[in-house]
């Protein structure tokens, strides 16, 4: 009795070969590569900062400035490709104040602080604000938090 090569193969068996399409298809997957990329990002933006208050001094404006501008760039390009739609008029101030508390005064702070501490340390204090904030609902509003904090 004999057998063919196409019936028996010895060794190893074949890769297989995956397609970014593939990829993408398997939501899984995309939601472990974007909670990846969010970690990197997010823990490489403070030496990042360190290092671009040291090439832009004294201004910590325009490390901030250049941040947005390259975020805005990639919104533009997102919002146009996905036809998203332009706010109503009525919610532009709104908007526009809560950028600039959220925004401006926000990295105008990080920014002085990453001149005085070590970018660990701000970023450890960045990463306990949302503690802060539910202790803060719970003093000020008697929220009330769960085992999980919900």
């Amino acid at each position: 009795m004999t057998l063919s090569a196409s019936i028996y193969r010895a060794g190893r068996p074949e890769p297989t070969r995956c397609s970014f399409n593939e990829i993408a298809k398997n939501p899984k997957t995309l939601t472990i590569f974007a909670i990846i990329a969010t970690i990197l990002f997010w823990a490489s933006t403070f030496p990042a900062i360190r290092v671009a208050l040291s090439a832009y001094t004294p201004s910590e404006s325009e490390v901030a400035f250049l941040r947005y501008v390259v975020a805005t760039a990639l919104l533009i390009g997102y919002a146009s490709a996905k036809r998203l739609p332009l706010p109503r008029l009525r919610d532009l101030p709104p908007i526009a104040l809560c950028g600039f508390i959220g925004l401006t005064i926000y990295n105008f702070a990080l920014n002085a602080g990453e001149m005085t501490v070590s970018a660990g340390t701000a970023s450890f204090i960045i990463s306990s604000e949302i503690g802060i904030i539910a202790l803060l609902a719970r003093v000020f509003y008697a929220e009330r938090l769960g085992k999980l904090g919900c």
